[in-house]
């Protein structure tokens, strides 16, 4: 793949910050979900409904989330480039 120079990633980086990936999950009684949204489904919806790869070893300190409303991710582009992107969780 061409070889992307840091003008190109830090461009990204703000597009990254505009995007809110939605994902519907289940939850029992106590509002709490069943389901954990991991890096790789980030990095599949992203791909999907973006056109945008992203390795999901770029991703920093990420964990599975289960909570429902929005959670910010940080991911790596490149060094000394970092983006956040959001990830939304609402009830199926």
């Amino acid at each position: 793949s061409p070889v992307h120079n840091i003008e190109y990633f830090v461009k990204l980086a703000k597009k990254l910050e505009t995007i809110v990936l939605e994902f519907k999950v289940k939850t029992g009684k106590d509002g709490k979900s069943f389901d954990h949204v991991s890096t790789k489904h980030i990095a599949k919806k992203l791909l999907e409904e973006h056109g945008i790869k992203i390795d999901k070893r770029k991703f920093i300190n990420a964990y599975p989330v289960g909570a429902l409303g929005t959670t910010k991710f940080k991911i790596e582009l490149y060094k000394g480039v970092i983006a956040t992107i959001n990830v939304h969780l609402s009830e199926k």
